[in-house]
């Protein structure tokens, strides 16, 4: 297995993760917050030495660049989401009010 393959999984391993973060941090759940970013941590190791994978200073950026990528995208789509719902409300309230 190539490491851009595994860079690429901890990418979209922590698209999730990073949602859930964006979803405890808007709960203030602070245990929330640190169990979405410390959790793929350990999937990380894990895979790492299971693949084989050294843990050289180039190798360690790139994991957390991919890391930190997936946590912010998936912080943005959980955004973008909320911002949907509240449009979505706030067009549905409006109702016939709305000229043309």
């Amino acid at each position: 297995m190539s490491y851009i393959w595994f860079v690429f999984g901890v990418f979209v391993m922590n698209l999730p993760f990073g949602y859930w973060r964006a979803f405890e941090k808007h709960r203030h759940n602070f245990k929330g917050i640190m169990f979405a970013i410390h959790i793929p941590v350990v999937f990380i190791i894990i895979g790492r030495i299971s693949l084989g994978f050294s843990f050289s200073l180039v190798n360690i950026a790139m994991s957390v660049t991919a890391f930190f990528f997936g946590q912010l995208i998936g912080g943005i789509v959980y955004k973008q989401i909320i911002k949907m719902r509240l449009n979505k409300e706030e067009d549905s309230e409006g109702g016939s009010e709305r000229s043309i």
